[in-house]
């Protein structure tokens, strides 16, 4: 069995997985809600992200030299979670410029970054009856356009690459809330600490199947010398070609107005598949702000 096929028979496996752990979680029949009211108690939320990181790139179709740089990330998207589902599906974009300095000349290569996803997970603590930490698991699709432009490669200046990805996925969130108030006293100071719900979260994502749409060599093909320009001339779409992760830590503040605040860290790195491939890592601070769409919350 070669590595390709195996790949597709761990990822059909995945899914089913997947699948009837979703089924064994169905509402039961006796239940005086329906399965719709059911879903509608789900605290829902309309979520604003905004973000700084530090990027780093390396493209062999074009150059093997390393560029960095700072970067701003915003994202919109639709969020539901409770103990045991967790759905998120939105967009996201960053730019920057990134910049390389060798034998005292300077490039920047302008980069351009647009996602879109979509999130499901469902709870397995039925299997970890003794842990304190609500496990869920499940798969992210994640598919991310890159535009590069970068004047001093000159007809190779312009870059483009639509990378999506099916990721297992797997989340942990640990509650953190004083229930109590506390009182304490420092010197002559009383200190009153009134009850706050929060939460600790880490998220890891592994890509089970990682593809590419891409030029293999370089970004100038021969369709102009032909008189025949092709935007996409001598690109090609591969199935299972390439590596990619990203893993997220959140810390979130959840408000009287069943509104939130989180504050997250995320990073990302992936490789093509190709001869020559592309190798791009992201490290961003985010602040999240979670609006509340049906008064349900924690």
């Amino acid at each position: 069995m070669t590595k390709y096929k195996l790949k597709i028979v761990l990822a059909t496996i995945f899914c089913m997985q997947l699948f009837h752990s979703t089924q064994a979680q169905e509402i039961p029949e006796e239940t005086s809600l329906s399965k719709k009211e059911i879903r509608r108690q789900i605290p829902s939320y309309i979520n604003l992200q905004f973000g700084l990181g530090v990027s780093y790139f390396r493209d062999f179709a074009t150059s093997p030299l390393f560029y960095s740089g700072l970067t701003s990330h915003t994202a919109v998207s639709r969020y539901k979670e409770n103990q045991d589902l967790f759905k998120n599906y939105g967009f996201s974009f960053s730019s920057g410029a990134y910049y390389n300095v060798y034998n005292d000349h300077e490039a920047v290569s302008l980069v351009r970054s647009m996602s879109l996803y979509y999130e499901y997970l469902r709870s397995i603590n039925r299997w970890l009856p003794s842990s304190n930490i609500d496990w869920k698991v499940g798969g992210t699709i994640n598919v991310t356009s890159n535009l590069r432009i970068n004047e001093s490669l000159l007809n190779n200046g312009v870059g483009f690459e639509m990378i999506p990805t099916l990721f297992a996925s797997f989340r942990g969130t640990k509650d953190i809330s004083r229930k109590k108030e506390v009182e304490k006293k420092i010197w002559f100071l009383k200190i009153k600490k009134r009850p706050k719900t929060r939460s600790l979260t880490g998220q890891f994502n592994i890509g089970l199947v990682n593809s590419q749409y891409r030029n293999g060599f370089a970004y100038a093909d021969q369709s102009a010398l032909l008189n025949d320009p092709k935007i996409f001339g001598g690109y090609e779409f591969k199935v299972f070609s390439g590596i990619r992760a990203m893993g997220s830590f959140q810390y979130t503040r959840y408000l009287k107005n069943h509104n939130a605040i989180r504050y997250s860290y995320t990073w990302e790195a992936y490789r093509t598949g190709d001869r020559d491939p592309l190798e791009m890592v992201h490290h961003v601070l985010k602040m999240t702000l979670l609006f509340n769409t049906n008064n349900k919350g924690r």
